[in-house]
This record gives C-alpha cells, structure tokens and sequence, in this order.
C-alpha cells in the first residue's frame, strides 16, 4: 500500500492497505499484527480516513505489539498516537500530559531511538501553552532530555524524516509565533520531501499546509513571487488530498486559497473562503485550523479598513478557539495584537461583546452543493 501510494495511486494503496488489516486478522497473525497496523494507519489510510480515527487505530497497534512481544511497532504505535491527536487539534494539555508521560517512560527504560521525535511535540505544546519562554524539558532519576536547541542541532545531516520533522515543527512554531523573519532560515518542507522521496503521512502533510500558511504571510509583504509560488505549491498539494480525502484537507485547501486570493486582491472571493475555512474546520473538528483560520480572516478585515467590527468579531473567535484548543501562549498573542491595534473604544465590550455571524452548518452544505 506504501508503495502505491508513493507510486501515484491513492486509491489503490488505501485498498490494498486495508486488506493487509483484513489478512493479519483473518490469519490471526499475532506476531505481525502491530508492524503491519503501523505502517498501513501511519502512511496509507490518511488518504481516505481522518486523522482522528488514524490516532485511535495506533492504539491498536500498540496493543497488538505488547501481547506479542513486538516492542519497537508497540512503543512506534503509542507515540504516533499521540502525535496524530496533535496534529487533530487534541486538548494540548492532554497532549502534553500523555508525551511527558512517554519521555519519561522511555528515559527511564533508556530507549533513545524515539526520544528525540517525542520531544519535539511536547516541547511545542508545552511552547503554545506556556510560552517560548517555559522550560519543556522532562528529567527522570537525574536523567534530563535535550533542549529545543539540542534537537534542531541533532536533525541531520542523514536522516531525512529527521530533518524534514525538526523543519515542520519550526514552522509551526514560527508561524503561531508570527516570527516570520526567521522563515528564511528554515529549509523548505515540500521541496526537501519531494527531493528525498520522503513517504507522506500526516505530520509532512500538515508541514506543508504550514509552509504555505508562512508563504502567503511572507508574499504580501514582501510581494516576492518565490513566496506566492511556495504558497502556490503548498495549495496545489492540498487540493489534491483533498479529492481523495476531504475530512482531513478540505479545510487546509480552502484556508490556503483564502490566503492566495487576498494575495492577489479578489476580496469578495477570499471573504467567502475565509467562511467555509472556518466552518469547514468546525464541522470537521480541527479546531486548532478553525482558531487560525478565525486569526487570518481577522488580518483580511483589519488591515482592509473600514471592517473593524469584522475583523474584531473574528479575532475574538480565533481566540475563545485557541483557548479550547488549549494555546493559552498564542491566544495571548493575538489578544495583544488586537488592544496594541484598536481605538480603545472599540475594545470596551472586546472579546465578550464580539463574535462572528457564520451559520457553520449552511455554509457547509452550501459548499457540498455548489461542488456537486
């Protein structure tokens, strides 16, 4: 199924990797069981089923591993479990709670070979609830793990899933952050995986929804066609997923195209975009994307003129869903932005006052029957 998929053939890979499921069931093979959950749940079904049921699948896996004695696919399970939650929009504190937990089991049993992989996702959601501030780091019996800084040292030169992670998670933080001067010292996403033949699963797909998020960012203000055409990419990637698997891409594509036509100043279409971003996000629970879709559509208004109460009625989404989502650090950040950037009389009654007038569920099916 993985090398189908790689082979340009979606559909025929999903298919063939449910059937491996089926095979190990039916033949009852323990022993191969966990191995084979993995690999068809980590880099096969997304094509077809939403990342939050691909993070309960690995629990599966997990399961299967421990009564079989397969502890690599058992422990591999578990973590990208958790980080395929992440990745859904899961309660960060969760996230956080459940990745300690795993850091410091796998200090205390000295396995290094996943510690660095788990780190980085912790250290984030510790990062987008405390802060860039906040000390991440895990100690167990006087055994501490690396700093942030320690891990963006150790990424390479050799191991491309290494590189490629350390490089998404960067970006995500530097796009959260709004530190978008530091882009250009990150190297690119898309272009590295499609270079190094890199096999797509979730957390590349999401890297490269983030690096077109930054890329649009950036082409506005600087209007260099080398970022349109980055963001450009980024949206051709996820409309493409998003024929074969509309739960986990439709959001990501609409955002993007959003993005692109404020770029290119279709207002009206962009506005339109921005509302099914948001209600496709909500409907499809990724409230994470429907938190920084509700901030983008806030820059649109804001910085159009003349749409001040929009842009404060999707600001104060965007931050009552990054509160939710459980970005304490972030939902700071955008509280900031919008009292350094509105007349104070505009934020006597700001965010309680304020909200956005989007009938999720007409805009979803209004999307659904124009498509058809």
């Amino acid at each position: 199924g993985a090398a189908l998929l790689a082979s340009g053939d979606p559909i025929q890979a999903y298919r063939m990797g449910k059937l491996s499921l089926q095979l190990v069931d039916k033949m009852h093979s323990i022993e191969c069981k966990a191995s084979v959950n993995f690999i068809v749940h980590e880099f096969v079904v997304w094509v077809r089923e939403p990342f939050q049921s691909i993070a309960e699948s690995h629990l599966v896996g997990f399961t299967a591993g421990k009564q079989s004695g397969d502890v690599l696919n058992s422990i591999s399970s578990y973590l990208f479990s958790i980080l395929t939650d992440y990745l859904s929009g899961k309660n960060l504190a969760a996230i956080r709670k459940a990745s300690g937990d795993f850091i410091k089991d796998l200090l205390r049993r000295k396995l290094q070979f996943l510690l660095n992989g788990a780190c980085l996702f912790h250290y984030q959601s510790v990062a987008f609830i405390d802060g860039l501030e906040a000390d991440p780091r895990v100690a167990v019996d006087g055994v501490i793990s690396p700093t942030w800084e320690d891990l963006m040292r150790l990424r390479g030169p050799h191991h491309d899933l290494a590189i490629i992670v350390c490089n998404i998670h960067q970006t995500m933080r530097v796009f959260l952050f709004r530190h978008t001067n530091e882009m250009e010292d990150i190297p690119d996403i898309l272009s590295f995986a499609l270079e190094r033949r890199v096999f797509l699963h979730p957390v590349v797909l999401v890297g490269i929804f983030h690096e077109g998020l930054v890329s649009f960012h950036v082409a506005r203000q600087s209007n260099d066609v080398k970022w349109r055409s980055k963001g450009e990419d980024s949206l051709e990637r996820m409309t493409y997923w998003s024929q074969f698997c509309q739960w986990n891409f439709l959001n990501k594509a609409l955002l993007l195209e959003a993005e692109k036509m404020y770029f290119m100043g279709d207002f009206e279409r962009a506005s339109k975009l921005y509302d099914e971003a948001i209600a496709t996000s909500h409907s499809h629970k990724f409230i994470h994307e429907e938190a920084i879709a509700s901030e983008l559509a806030g820059h649109f208004y804001y910085e159009r003129k003349g749409f001040q109460e929009e842009a404060l009625g999707f600001f104060a989404h965007s931050v009552r869903c990054y509160e939710e989502w459980g970005a304490k650090a972030v939902a700071s950040r955008v509280e900031k932005f919008v009292r350094n950037s509105f007349a104070s009389s505009d934020l006597l009654r700001w965010p309680a006052h304020y909200t956005i007038s989007l009938d999720f569920s007409s805009v979803v099916q209004e999307k659904k029957r124009i498509d058809r």
